[in-house]
């Protein structure tokens, strides 16, 4: 397991995801959703949501379908 360069930057509801290659991620925080509004790996929508006292919910990973015919 190796380390991670990531830094978190805040201008008003939006959250910048910086990593070791640039920003990563754009997001909207509106009171306990966080929306993705871009990403480097072009996935989009709620990204997760606050719950009450120290839980959150994050939709599960969406995978690329692999059909080939």
């Amino acid at each position: 397991m190796g380390l991670r360069y990531t830094k978190r930057s805040k201008a008003g509801p939006l959250r910048f995801n910086m990593g070791s290659r640039g920003l990563s991620s754009v997001s909207m925080k509106a009171g306990p959703l966080t929306w993705r509004l871009w990403s480097r790996r072009q996935r989009s929508g709620v990204s997760s949501v606050d719950l009450p006292g120290h839980w959150s919910w994050r939709p599960s990973a969406r995978h690329k379908s692999t059909n080939t015919q």
